[in-house]
């Protein structure tokens, strides 16, 4: 786990260094790793049912209203 924290840190300190260097090209660069990451968390959250954790929630606030009445 710390290697991967490491790791994450240490390509995000190098795209910071090299879009501080690339004074040129800073926005381009800007865009492209902004979409990277975009397209990262839409490809790590595919599967996610946002839906149903709401749902859960619900539920769970249900059961914990009617626990806290019943008593």
């Amino acid at each position: 786990m710390a290697v991967m924290v490491g790791g994450i840190l240490t390509v995000l300190y190098g795209y910071l260094y090299i879009l501080l260097q690339l004074t040129d090209y800073a926005l381009l660069m800007g865009s492209l790793g902004l979409f990277v990451l975009l397209a990262l968390v839409m490809f790590l959250t595919r599967r996610v049912d946002w839906y149903a954790m709401r749902a859960t929630d619900s539920v769970l606030d249900a059961a914990s209203t009617s626990e806290g009445v019943a008593s």
